[in-house]
């Protein structure tokens, strides 16, 4: 029943610098008391280096998706945290709730190509105007035919779902092709060189290859004759560190300077 339970501040906790719970934010607050128990119970910390610890408690560990509650001792749970109902006064229960949003920010390549931020998920690209569903656009990145404004949900691997913001796409003179069924490149990421392989069927051409920014700003251009060899190196050394599309022909694909 002490008056220091819950009475402490947020902002007075430093950073995590030093990532002791290896989750890869260093910008939230230590998640620690000077014992090694959670800091932060029912969304603020005690006074003090420590936080109440119960003689007796246990704990449930739940996760569920946005937009979903956890029923939790007649109370609804909605926001990840660590949140406690007092069975007496030394004694509690906890629930542990973590609620899983996906990632469904998307990138617009030149004005005509829509890229899923999110790995390791599913996608499905829709068109915002009518709600219909692309069925063969199941890929991280979408080639629309068409003028228009789409969007794409996103299953993750705990089967949560959530759909993008829509995004308007103008520029279609990048055909649906662009995976390049006739080329391939490797390293991807990238270091110094890009090997570029062609098939078959590119043997013999001339063509033009471009290295274009995300802005579409062409950073390497030259004319090619695909003669015996079925590869050739780019030297993107100089190159800054980024994304990037080779475009031959009719042709792009990404690829990451690393």
């Amino acid at each position: 029943n002490s008056a220091a339970i819950d009475a402490g501040s947020v902002d007075s906790i430093p950073q995590d610098v030093w990532d002791m719970d290896y989750d890869g934010i260093t910008s939230e607050p230590i998640p620690y008391d000077l014992s090694g128990n959670p800091r932060i119970v029912n969304n603020r910390p005690d006074m003090g280096a420590y936080e109440f610890l119960e003689a007796w408690n246990d704990t449930i560990n739940q996760l569920v998706c946005s937009g979903e509650k956890e029923l939790f001792h007649g109370l609804e749970y909605d926001s990840t945290g660590i949140f406690r109902y007092a069975v007496s006064p030394d004694s509690a229960h906890y629930l542990n709730l973590t609620v899983d949003v996906p990632n469904t920010d998307v990138q617009v390549w030149f004005g005509g190509i829509l890229e899923a931020m999110a790995d390791s998920v599913s996608y499905r690209w829709i068109n915002c105007n009518d709600l219909s569903i692309n069925y063969g656009a199941t890929q991280k990145i979408f080639y629309p035919t068409q003028q228009g404004n789409y969007a794409v949900i996103i299953t993750d691997s705990d089967g949560c779902v959530d759909t993008s913001d829509c995004f308007h796409v103008g520029n279609i003179s990048l055909p649906e092709n662009a995976l390049g069924k006739e080329i391939s490149i490797y390293p991807n990421p990238a270091g110094g060189l890009v090997h570029v392989v062609f098939s078959e069927v590119m043997k013999g051409k001339q063509t033009e290859l471009k290295v274009l920014d995300v802005n579409g700003k062409t950073v390497l251009h030259k004319v090619i004759s695909v003669k015996g060899e079925k590869e050739i190196s780019l030297d993107v050394e100089l190159l800054p560190k980024g994304v990037y599309f080779l475009k031959i022909g009719e042709q792009v694909l990404r690829f990451v300077k690393g």
